[in-house]
């Protein structure tokens, strides 16, 4: 049985939310084959700050696979005053550090900076976005050999695509090949949660595991992570699959990889 290659976010392993955690780098390699940095935080280091993070990196050896995080709030992606050019110079100044850090996907979660504007339908959202990645962000991505995943969030934190259907609606109207993200931590509470990913199962690129409130997995898992696990099995799915929880010491991630493949290779167990 093919596993799915976990990997690890750094964005909320601590309190100081979406920090790189450079100095955590070596714990966090022996770990896990690569880590997921926030890519708004990358995009904003000073060329000082990102050589330190390339030789911290490189001094243990640390893989780079994704970027999660891709827009900071002040970009309102479905506003009519955006300002293209200034999120064309963001992402001129973020796709060569993805390129020389070998992160080839990043993740379009953002929530506050997608959400629909005063007195926009969703259809409206739908037209807006996709012929802002068409024009500006996608042409820009494939100069870099990046792609792009787009993340369903919950209510709380945005109010448009808010499930993989809805993901997979804004992917077909992209002119290049855009992927979606399942992260447990939106979507295990959703009623069809099961058939969601079995429809939506060939869009399905990347993976997000948390429990409830970004709490680390552990045994025994909840019932709602278990569906989820179980859901993205019965796909076969076997791409990258990311924690992004909170994990402040060794034991933490440890257990968590411990209770996610165990129930992944053998189900749902009971507390000895």
């Amino acid at each position: 049985m093919t596993l799915p290659q976990w990997g690890v976010c750094t964005n909320f392993l601590g309190k100081d939310a979406y920090s790189l955690h450079t100095e955590d780098f070596p714990l966090l390699s022996r770990h896990f084959p690569y880590i997921e940095l926030p890519a708004m935080t990358v995009a904003d280091l000073s060329r000082e700050d990102f050589a330190l993070l390339t030789r911290a990196a490189e001094a243990c050896s640390a893989r780079f696979r994704v970027m999660t995080n891709l827009f900071p709030a002040r970009f309102q992606l479905l506003s009519p005053h955006l300002d293209r050019g200034e999120l064309s110079a963001y992402l001129e100044g973020l796709l060569p550090r993805c390129r020389a850090l070998g992160c080839d996907t990043l993740v379009l979660g953002s929530g506050k900076s997608r959400c629909l504007q005063s007195g926009q339908s969703q259809e409206e959202g739908y037209a807006a976005l996709a012929g802002l990645l068409n024009q500006t962000v996608l042409p820009l991505c494939r100069c870099f050999g990046v792609r792009l995943t787009i993340e369903a969030l919950n209510p709380g934190l945005t109010d448009f695509i808010l499930d993989l259907w809805e993901g997979r609606e804004l992917a077909l109207r992209c002119e290049d090949e855009v992927g979606l993200l399942a992260d447990s931590l939106h979507l295990m509470d959703h009623p069809q949660l099961e058939r969601e990913l079995e429809e939506n199962s060939p869009w399905i690129t990347h993976v997000h595991l948390s429990g409830t409130g970004r709490a680390a997995p552990c045994f025994p898992l909840s019932p709602q992570l278990g569906r989820f696990l179980s859901g993205l099995k019965a796909i076969g799915y076997q791409g990258l699959a990311s924690f992004e929880c909170r994990m402040e010491q060794t034991g933490d991630m440890e257990a968590a990889k411990a209770a996610v493949i165990d129930h992944w290779n053998f189900g749902s167990q009971e507390v000895p």
